[in-house]
Order: structure tokens, then C-alpha cells, then sequence
């Protein structure tokens, strides 16, 4: 449950694109945005950065707990 309280946390500021393998309800009903292709979802997720904004890659997402400064 901690998980899912901070990526809807975060989620409110912060545009979410996961390449996974839960179907695409489960992973839109918990706020990922799935990809279907890793690349795609990388330039995808570069054509709405803004000047000076990054781009997080978690290889291991389901088991890591991003902090934001």
C-alpha cells in the first residue's frame, strides 16, 4: 500500500510510462501509462520535457522507491 499512495503522489506532478508486463488495465487503473515498446516510451516521454527537466529510468520499479528533490 505504501507504494501505491506515493506513485499517486507523485503521479499528480509527475507523468509515469511503465514497460510491464501487467495488462494494460491493471497498470492504467494504477497510474503507470504502459508502453508497449521501451523506446517508444522513451521518446515519448523526452517529446514533453520542458527546458532543464530529466527523465528516470528504474530497471527494477516494483522494488525501488523513487525520492524527487
Amino acid at each position: 500500500p505504501h507504494k501505491a499512495y506515493q506513485i499517486a503522489r507523485d503521479a499528480v506532478n509527475t507523468t509515469f510510462f511503465s514497460y510491464t508486463e501487467l495488462n494494460k488495465a491493471q497498470a492504467k487503473a494504477l497510474l503507470l501509462n504502459p508502453i508497449d515498446d521501451f523506446q517508444l516510451g522513451i521518446d515519448k516521454a523526452l517529446s514533453k520535457l520542458n527546458s532543464g527537466e530529466r527523465v528516470g529510468i528504474l530497471p527494477h520499479a516494483s522494488s525501488t522507491i523513487p525520492y524527487l528533490e
